[in-house]
């Protein structure tokens, strides 16, 4: 990625594409001696949130840059050549103002400055296809406040990645480190879907005793903000 000659040895990676990544640093000393850092795993999220409507008749997309939000509407199924979208956005519990979107590749764009932190609904009104025939989604309004990002699928990924459980296969005492609070109790079932232990997770680290289980597979789950996790664990 670069090469940095002078202290403090700094990097800035401008644009990194959204997802999980992995670096590593490798020094030189003077006397051409190297050394390699330890992998440090990292996820940049996006700023881009995503949606679909009512049918799954268009997908959308929000985000905002410099204060700047922007819409993109996305014909999907029956609603593809469609040659007509109008935004409609409010704050509160005012009502909803309409813009005209403008046309760019099959999908329709539009872009608004609003402060930031801002909380807005929003809602299309769109031609299905090239028949006239409109519909709209004002019965399910979007919602979206401003500045937020959005993480990827790569982020649950990685936090189900950091979870740990050892030793594994496991006698007596199964230890579990939490990537992230859990939002409720670990609870351990057997393969047949019965619940056999539960925990309360008081920090970052569980320990569960599982000496009085039968030897056998189970199923450890872990509730976090981002969605559950399970992972398998045997008892000797």
């Amino acid at each position: 990625m670069a090469v940095p000659s002078s202290a403090p040895y700094t990097y800035t990676w401008m644009n990194a594409p959204a997802g999980a990544h992995t670096l590593s640093a490798v020094a030189t000393d003077n006397g051409g001696a190297t050394g390699t850092s330890t992998n440090v795993s990292i996820t940049v999220v996006s700023g881009i949130c995503t949606g679909t409507g009512p049918g799954n008749e268009y997908g959308y997309e929000v985000s905002t840059t410099g204060g700047v939000v922007s819409w993109k509407f996305i014909p999907l199924g029956a609603t593809v050549g469609s040659t007509l979208a109008i935004l409609y956005t409010r704050t509160g519990t005012g009502g909803y103002a309409g813009y005209t979107m403008t046309a760019q590749g099959g999908n329709f764009i539009y872009s608004q400055t609003w402060p930031a932190n801002t909380p807005l609904q929003f809602y299309f009104t769109y031609r299905v296809g090239n028949s006239g025939l409109e519909h709209n989604s004002s019965a399910a309004p979007h919602a979206y406040t401003t500045g937020t990002q959005c993480a990827t699928l790569a982020t649950r990924a990685t936090i189900a990645a950091a979870l740990l459980l050892y030793p594994n296969p496991v006698q007596h005492t199964l230890t579990v480190e939490l990537p992230a609070p859990a939002t409720g109790p670990l609870l351990v079932r057997s393969v047949l879907g019965t619940e056999v232990l539960r925990q309360a997770a008081t920090g970052a680290t569980v320990r569960l005793d599982v000496a009085a289980l039968p030897k056998g597979v189970y199923l450890l789950t872990v509730p976090l903000a981002d969605g559950p996790v399970t992972r398998k664990f045997v008892k000797e």
